[in-house]
């Protein structure tokens, strides 16, 4: 009875660990999207400058 009582524990352990690795992994797509976002116009304008002189 004591053995069951430890594994129940560690599945539980182990579906904590999933779920909350899982939301970490959310967590960081969601912050790079909004930093892609919130990535300056201006800096992008840069880049397509660059693009446009190396072409010519």
């Amino acid at each position: 009875m004591q053995l069951e009582n430890e594994e129940d524990e560690l599945e539980l352990d182990t579906e904590k660990l999933h779920n909350g690795s899982s939301v970490f992994l959310a967590a960081i797509v969601a912050v790079s999207l909004c930093a892609v976002k919130s990535m300056p116009i201006s800096f992008l304008n840069r880049l397509n400058v660059r693009e446009r002189e190396k072409r010519d």
